[in-house]
């Protein structure tokens, strides 16, 4: 059984600060877009540990996963992610 690797304590640290500088106003919705970009960046391109990540950061993990496939669409507009034939997240 393969087991995903840690999250690494600076890509979490790297993302709490993002979390935290942005805008007060962004719904959750919006912050929860912003941040799965991050966790791409940041190498956190598994869905469950995308998922996990943003729990830590006390995010909804369905809420997460919902948008991570909603963004993953083929639909031009909301396209901001895509899943490779691998599994993993990346950015366009």
């Amino acid at each position: 059984m393969a087991t995903n690797p840690p999250i690494p304590p600076a890509a979490l640290d790297r993302l709490g600060q993002m979390d935290d500088g942005l805008d007060p106003g962004l719904s959750k919705h919006g912050r929860v877009s912003v941040l799965i970009a991050v966790c791409i960046m940041e190498g956190i391109t598994d869905g469950k540990l995308i998922c996990l990540a943003l729990k830590l950061r006390g995010y909804n993990a369905r809420h997460v996963g919902l948008t991570l496939n909603k963004g993953a669409a083929s639909m031009p507009l909301e396209h901001r992610w895509y899943k490779g034939t691998d599994g993993q997240y990346r950015l366009p």
